[in-house]
């Protein structure tokens, strides 16, 4: 497969559930854009996953300015405007770096972008996908349910 963006949640899934639907979509890297890479869920804390991915083939890269700040998530799951805006400013500034790593990678390679939430459109990792789109739109963009 050539290279691309697949935007996954892993809310539900086990690490092998999660390593399953990867090799399907064809992911060879993973960018977890979680602000804090720990999770109650097994497996899911950046050391576990990241072993987990290694095992598996895939690349693990954590990027923390592409993740939304506590203080913003409770707007942002209202889906209060202003929330989605924070975010894209801070996105625009703080994460631009970590954007344009993203995109020259998924140039190259399928590069899944991972957080907790499995529905995209009430998770930020939609306006993450959204973005790279604008600033790349020959990016194909899979969504794994």
């Amino acid at each position: 497969m050539s290279g691309g963006l697949v935007s996954v949640g892993y809310a539900g899934r086990t690490v092998d559930e999660l390593l399953e639907r990867l090799h399907e979509a064809g992911a060879t890297a993973l960018v977890d854009v979680r602000l804090n890479p720990w999770s109650r869920q097994p497996g899911f804390s950046k050391k576990g996953l990241g072993a987990a991915l290694e095992t598996a083939g895939i690349a693990y890269v954590h990027e923390p300015t592409l993740g939304n700040p506590k203080d913003n998530r409770a707007a942002f799951a209202r889906d209060d405007a202003a929330a989605w805006q924070h975010l894209r400013d801070r996105f625009e500034h703080e994460g631009a770096e970590a954007l344009a790593r993203l995109i020259d990678r998924a140039h190259g390679e399928r590069v899944a972008v991972m957080c907790l939430e499995r529905n995209p459109a009430h998770c930020h990792r939609h306006l993450v996908v959204d973005m790279a789109r604008e600033l790349a739109p020959d990016l194909s963009v899979t969504e794994i349910p």
